[in-house]
């Protein structure tokens, strides 16, 4: 009989990030090599990229990364106040949690972001969100990528996704109906690792009915 994964390797979720140099999300995991733990990333194309965003329990709040320790996030749910940042540091962020497709390894992440642009894409597809929901009980989200267009930066511009409900399932049992605490070490010491691989370097999305009142298979 297998013991099972060790509780610190299911609490630290795989990031998925969004690069604004190439337009395209990233999915980071946590991996031990010869040299200790590094971050692996995988791009996945746009064309390929579908997960369910758990918008029920998106947070907002103050993110920073601090010397010696790491992520540092005073987070809320969405609508609560967060007060004032702790630090000159903190930069006001949201976390959302999601389930990737099978086809780009059918793991879950979280995207974790102080990005404004990031914020804007969120809350726009948050309203998306709200104006469906009623019509959807007991379900969630599946999201796409839209497109991606240009935004200027003081000198320089970046890639930004536009994201898109395209159907909605059920609750996936990897996503509890009382979300998923941010992971929270005690020191930085390099222990645990990210749950989930991507399944292959071959991302392709799966078809779905146009019809956005039919569920979608995931």
């Amino acid at each position: 009989m297998a013991i099972g994964k060790r509780r610190t390797d299911i609490d630290r979720l795989g990031k998925l990030k969004w690069d604004f140099e190439i337009g395209k999300f990233v999915l980071e995991n946590r991996v031990r090599t010869d040299s200790g733990w590094e971050n692996e990333q995988h791009n996945v194309d746009n064309s390929g990229f579908r997960a369910v965003f758990d918008m029920i329990h998106i947070q907002c709040g103050w993110i920073a990364y601090l010397k010696g320790e790491g992520l540092n996030a005073v987070l809320e749910p969405l609508g609560q106040d967060y007060g004032d940042p702790p630090t000159d540091k903190h930069r006001e962020g949201l976390r959302l949690i999601v389930k990737t497709d099978e086809t780009i390894g059918g793991d879950v992440r979280e995207l974790i972001s102080t990005s404004s642009a990031i914020w804007n894409a969120i809350d726009t597809l948050h309203d998306a969100y709200i104006a469906d929901v009623q019509k959807h009980e007991g379900c969630l989200p599946a999201v796409d990528v839209a497109e991606v267009h240009k935004e200027t930066i003081g000198n320089g511009t970046i890639l930004v996704p536009v994201l898109k409900i395209v159907g909605w399932v059920p609750r996936p049992p990897e996503l509890p109906a009382n979300g998923i605490p941010l992971f929270k070490r005690v020191k930085k010491d390099g222990a645990g690792r990210n749950s989930g691989e991507p399944a292959s370097g071959d991302y392709t999305r799966p078809k779905v009915e146009d019809d956005m009142d039919k569920e979608i298979p995931f």
